[in-house]
């Protein structure tokens, strides 16, 4: 998983990743009233985020800095610093960069299969569908769960700087043969992003860096 993220991410933006049952260290109490409620899945899948974002953030200078999410459930990091938290039932990986040189991470993983065509109504609008529709058949799963991915990834990439929400149908994704991602919000042409494929998952990627030039 280390080696599908280096691929989508440039090393102004460092990042971690692996299996939810590997990451599982201990949370601050600000962190632990977050889910002190929540189901054991819900509160595994918290844990290993918190756990890879301390660790990314103590290689910055950060130490127990307690990341709680907002109304959104967004992660409110440290300041100077922007991230982005994912995870599936299976796996979970965090990505962060200073915000000297990054603007905004979005970072999303999804289990390929898992993104049915019956569901392709309610996440798609019907562009995509008609694109989808035009690729071969077996391809059209693992393509499908990129674009929702991506949707994903999207949402936690702009929604820091705009505080706009998107809905699935705001969002055309596009994903292309050189594993870069075209997007239109509401039918504009806006960032590229980036997708790459592991062990049945797909993980996407968007960011903006800051020319310093």
């Amino acid at each position: 998983m280390t080696a599908a993220l280096s691929q989508l991410l440039p090393p102004s933006i460092i990042s971690v990743g692996g299996p939810v049952a590997d990451w599982q260290g201990g949370l601050l109490p600000a962190e632990e009233a977050c889910v002190v409620t929540a189901v054991e899945k819900r509160q595994r899948e918290f844990i290993a985020g918190r756990t890879q974002a301390r660790e990314l953030l103590s290689s910055m200078g950060v130490q127990d800095f307690p990341l709680i999410p907002d109304d959104q459930r967004c992660p409110l990091w440290p300041m100077g610093i922007v991230g982005s938290i994912t995870h599936t039932n299976d796996y979970c990986a965090v990505a962060i960069g200073r915000t000297s040189t990054v603007k905004s991470i979005g970072l999303d993983i999804e289990q390929v299969g898992r993104v049915t065509n019956e569901l392709w109504p309610k996440i798609f609008v019907p562009q995509e569908i008609e694109w989808l529709s035009t690729q071969p058949e077996k391809k059209r799963s693992l393509l499908s769960s990129i674009m929702f991915s991506a949707k994903e990834a999207f949402y936690k990439f702009q929604y820091p700087n705009t505080k706009e929400w998107l809905g699935f149908a705001d969002v055309e994704i596009y994903p292309t043969q050189d594993h870069s991602l075209l997007i239109k919000v509401r039918g504009s042409p806006v960032h590229s992003g980036r997708y790459t494929e592991f062990d049945g998952h797909v993980i996407t990627a968007f960011y903006i860096l800051i020319n310093r030039e």
